[in-house]
């Protein structure tokens, strides 16, 4: 019964949503919280969940800006939740935390970088 849950790509599925999700609701456990700006900077915690998932993307169309579908980026971390969970099946569940902190570091400057390329624009609401 241990082989298959460990062989099970189900639980570091969950542990990567779960570390997303705690960094997408990030301003609103500050804010619940009540925790100084000292502790956790405005740019960090208010900004980063923005560029996790960019949904105010634009794209320049017939010399004006319009805004893209947001679900891409739900997709986009569908699939990287997917394909996460199959590879870190077997791995410890600290490597899987770790690794999982590291991907959402990676696939959102990776995001940020296609879109310069692709010619989109993103701009963050914020102070």
């Amino acid at each position: 019964m241990e082989d298959r849950v460990r062989d099970s790509s189900i639980l570091p599925a969950v542990i990567f949503i779960a570390v997303l999700a705690f960094v997408s609701f990030l301003p609103l456990l500050v804010l619940v919280l009540n925790i100084p700006s000292s502790v956790c900077p405005t740019l960090v915690c208010f900004l980063w969940p923005q560029y996790v998932v960019p949904a105010n993307t634009y794209r320049q169309s017939a010399g004006q800006w319009a805004h893209v579908w947001s679900g891409m980026w739900i997709i986009t971390w569908l699939v990287t939740t997917a394909a996460f969970g199959w590879l870190f099946r077997r791995e410890p569940t600290l490597r899987v935390l770790l690794a999982s902190l590291l991907l959402i570091v990676v696939i959102t400057v990776a995001m940020h970088l296609a879109l310069s390329a692709l010619g989109l624009r993103f701009e963050p609401d914020g102070p």
